[in-house]
């Protein structure tokens, strides 16, 4: 992907001395302006080559150029002439650059996704986010997940006695230990469990509001604590394998 051919139009050059390229680079606020020039575009000329003293040679434009767009060169400032052109970010009133702004403008915005959301979380420590990221995509080093990659080996769940086949919703979710554990702080939180899928789980927790007479601040610390949870007790078993 060329990133610069992204954000070119918005970059506008003041122009000082008039080292900027006259056909490539946006500095009339028009685009580049080689869509106008037609077979003058394959000249590699500069801003200065079409200024005398400071001033524009309306002649040597003219003959370039369409006169609507002349006109409108003509309305451009040309400033001091012993320094280099400056290029202005146009996105930030202070016109300077940064990846941010510049990252805002050529991503794909979509809709913010609730998982996301409760996941990312200043209030949520990194090291908890980034394991529930994997957990909730699969990415997780249990067997079955070993077996597709190649590696040989028999695939049994460490925290049953039938040893079943080990996958991310199993250990997880059905596992005998993980079952028990999901009871007990149910039980704790009064949650009531309806869901079939990891996924649902973890949302059910995270929207789950508990203790209804609690005060608001005291309500919102409880949610977190509770997805927190959820989370720490899966870590824990994946580290305890």
């Amino acid at each position: 992907m060329n990133i610069r051919s992204k954000v070119d139009h918005l970059i506008l050059w003041r122009i000082n001395k008039g080292n900027t390229n006259f056909w490539r680079d946006n500095w009339s606020g028009l685009g580049k302006l080689a869509q106008f020039g037609g077979a003058s575009t394959s000249v590699k000329g500069q801003i200065s080559d079409y200024i005398i003293d400071t001033e524009w040679n309306t002649t040597k434009l003219r003959h370039v150029l369409p006169d609507n767009v002349v006109s409108q060169i003509l309305n451009i400032t040309i400033n001091s002439s012993n320094l280099v052109d400056r290029p202005i970010w146009t996105t930030k009133t202070d016109g300077k650059f940064s990846c941010k702004s510049a990252w805002n403008c050529i991503r794909t915005h979509r809709n913010t996704s609730l998982v996301n959301k409760m996941n990312w979380n200043k209030k949520v420590p990194f090291k908890i986010s980034f394991f529930l990221w994997r957990l909730l995509r699969n990415r997780i080093a249990v067997d079955v997940n070993m077996i597709k990659f190649g590696i040989s080996l028999p695939s049994m769940c460490s925290y049953c006695t039938d040893h079943k086949q080990e996958d991310i919703e199993h250990l997880f979710l059905n596992s005998m230990v993980s079952s028990r554990i999901s009871k007990h702080f149910n039980q704790h939180f009064g949650i009531v469990q309806r869901t079939a899928s990891l996924r649902h789980h973890i949302i059910n927790w995270w929207l789950t509001k508990g203790m209804f007479l609690l005060s608001l601040s005291r309500m919102v610390a409880l949610r977190a604590i509770q997805g927190l949870l959820e989370v720490v007790v899966s870590l824990g078993m994946i580290k305890a394998k």
